[in-house]
């Protein structure tokens, strides 16, 4: 999509395929920020007159403001995300922020439901972290959220041209984007080399996803290692959708595109592979077993894994998944060789501000600062 993903013009705006909206990028270029500090001198300073704006931001910095940033972050993300509120505080020290997990278990499913009862309850929040645009869009539907579109136009921000994404509802803005979520498939290097297969290149298809999997399927019973694993998200019911059309179920006329080819040429593919080669595990015992894609492939159970880049922290947090093989990365599948390659989706992170806040300016300029 050339235009931002908004809810405005959807029918029913709480369509919940699950996973991440994204866009179909061709590259991603990363740019820096250049901060140019311009520093005077030659002058000795003065001491602030009473009543300026130096003296009341002086009495602002001796009574901080505390705000709660709430979000289900584990392992090393925790570190992260202290060390980004710590340089934060520094360049504002008026605004304290505590960093608060709603769960332990890095469970966004389960933080979204505790911050409801939260919302539900009348409590006050300051700054809360969404993993999906929809997940924004219906809290702003049931007032939950602030709009950010008179603090980003007092600092002449453009959304549009700033972030890759905005979540917007009947034309406002409620979050900020604050991570960008690459499609790749990640890959347990002893599976490959015990199949003897190379890590996949750009232009491998679904066929060759498919061939993978079978190779790298090995036991039985409850040691059996399934070549691959497709979770519960949206994305993993077309994931052809996510890569290669402008929107996965969209049209430019805001019309369904589910007619697309593609969806069934996709549910063949995980059929057979789910019946006939038994390479992956069966979706209704995903779904009974509430199975987690992170435990299912750090665990050893399942040999590949499409996701975004995420993974790499959940990788790295060896407390919480122990395990002793590498993982190596490869490309999204296409779905033919005929396809032009270098496609993937993105997904993203959002920071938004809850309507019930009491300190929106001070909660606006953390997810400014972070995003």
């Amino acid at each position: 999509m050339n235009e931002p993903y908004t809810m405005d013009s959807v029918t029913n705006p709480f369509i919940f395929i699950g996973g991440t909206n994204m866009k179909v990028l061709k590259m991603m270029l990363v740019s820096g920020l250049t901060v140019s500090m311009l520093a005077g001198c030659g002058s000795k300073p003065e001491a602030p007159k009473a009543g300026s704006a130096a003296a009341t931001s002086a009495a602002t910095t001796a009574n901080p403001v505390t705000i709660k940033y709430y979000n289900w972050a584990t392992g090393p993300s925790i570190e992260q995300i202290n060390q980004i509120i710590a340089n934060f505080e520094k360049k504002n020290p008026n605004i304290h922020v505590e960093n608060v997990q709603l769960v332990n278990n890095g469970n966004s499913l389960e933080f979204y439901k505790k911050l409801d009862l939260m919302a539900a309850s009348g409590e006050a929040i300051d700054v809360a972290d969404f993993s999906n645009v929809d997940f924004v869009t219906e809290r702003a539907s049931r007032g939950v959220l602030q709009p950010l579109d008179e603090y980003l136009n007092k600092d002449g921000i453009k959304v549009d041209d700033t972030y890759y994404m905005t979540p917007k509802y009947q034309n406002k803005v409620y979050g900020l984007e604050n991570s960008s979520q690459l499609w790749l498939v990640a890959i347990n290097k002893d599976a490959l080399d015990a199949a003897k297969l190379p890590v996949p290149t750009w232009g491998w298809t679904w066929d060759d996803f498919r061939d993978y999997a079978k190779k790298m399927t090995k036991g039985s019973g409850d040691t059996k290692q399934y070549g691959a694993f497709f979770h519960t998200w949206g994305e993993y019911a077309n994931m052809t959708a996510y890569t290669e059309l402008p929107h996965p179920y969209l049209k430019k006329d805001q019309t369904p595109v589910f007619g697309d080819e593609s969806f069934k040429t996709f549910f063949n593919l995980r059929r057979a592979m789910e019946k006939d080669d038994q390479s992956v595990k069966p979706y209704s015992d995903i779904i009974g077993g509430k199975l987690r894609y992170d435990s299912e492939f750090l665990g050893g159970k399942a040999a590949m894994i499409p996701t975004a880049n995420f993974v790499v922290n959940l990788i790295k947090d060896t407390n919480k998944f122990p395990h002793t093989f590498k993982t190596v990365f490869a490309p999204m599948p296409v779905s033919s060789k005929s396809v032009e390659i270098g496609t993937s989706n993105l997904g993203g992170g959002f920071m938004s501000i809850g309507q019930s806040s009491k300190h929106k300016q001070e909660s606006y300029e953390f997810i400014k600062y972070v995003t």
